[in-house]
């Protein structure tokens, strides 16, 4: 795994750091950071592993044992050709500006609980990249909120400031939500929101071309519980449970050995 040494040193209002430490976190992204005068983690820029295409990144949510809270400034500037997916966790309250700015290729960016409030084109131009042969620009772009709507703005010497570029220039996109959280509405920053619900992912298990396990996927957000029901007929359907499971990281494999004599015919999952 890569290993980047960063070295900083900054002064201002409630921030003194000096540091010269490496850091490499999941999905062979290394990061250069900051630490706050309260012990806090300032992520301040991400390298992808050799530049290469469809890297998919999940920010860690300590460093050093210390909790990150922030994404800095032009944090993924670096990566916004690159970057296809993004896990955002609930220790971060804050995304700076420009932070993801021109990640013309990332299709998905969910973000934990914690954040607040999201800064000047910190998501601005997003999945507007230009199609190439083995590198396609995303069909749809779409924000997973875990948590309660977040302001749009920053905050200044003057108080908070709303702000209405955030998400400048992506049009492809929708912001999706929980059912529980609050401060929505039928748009976030001119993006249209939905409910964000369960999915579903086929993924047949077998060998040699023959099915020997029905199975498939199930995502949605972390700490959530979803229940599997199946039925025979759809015209009359009857919809069984079948397994219950709270996603303990936002995705769960599930399989059914017994479909081929339990003659159902058709699967969903809901929540709980």
């Amino acid at each position: 795994m890569k290993l980047l040494s960063s070295h900083f040193i900054r002064r201002a209002a409630g921030l003194l750091v000096v540091l010269s430490l490496p850091v490499a976190v999941q999905g062979q992204t290394s990061f250069t950071w900051l630490t706050n005068l309260d012990q806090t983690i300032d992520l301040e820029f991400g390298f992808g592993p050799g530049r290469l295409p469809a890297t998919s990144v999940t920010i860690p949510d300590t460093v050093t044992g210390r909790p990150v809270t922030q994404i800095g400034r032009n944090a993924f500037t670096a990566m916004n050709s690159f970057i296809t997916n993004i896990v955002i966790p609930d220790s971060v309250y804050e995304i700076d500006g420009n932070a993801f700015r021109g990640c013309r290729y990332l299709s998905s960016i969910t973000i934990g609980t914690g954040v607040t409030n999201l800064s000047n084109y910190s998501f601005a131009e997003i999945g507007n990249g230009v199609s190439l042969s083995t590198y396609p620009s995303p069909a749809r772009v779409s924000f997973y909120f875990s948590g309660n709507a977040p302001s749009l703005g920053s905050y200044t010497t003057n108080g908070f400031e709303p702000d209405d570029t955030v998400f400048y220039g992506s049009p492809k996109a929708t912001v999706y939500y929980l059912a529980g959280t609050t401060g929505w509405s039928d748009t976030l920053g001119g993006l249209p929101t939905a409910l964000w619900l369960p999915q579903m992912q086929p993924s047949a298990v077998g060998s040699g071309g023959v099915t020997t396990q029905m199975a498939f996927k199930i995502i949605w957000a972390k700490g959530r519980t979803v229940v599997v029901e199946n039925c025979n007929d759809l015209l009359n359907p009857a919809w069984q449970p079948v397994a219950t499971n709270t996603l303990a990281t936002g995705t769960w494999s599930f399989s059914d050995p017994h479909w081929t004599t339990s003659g159902c015919g058709f699967y969903r999952v809901r929540a709980q």
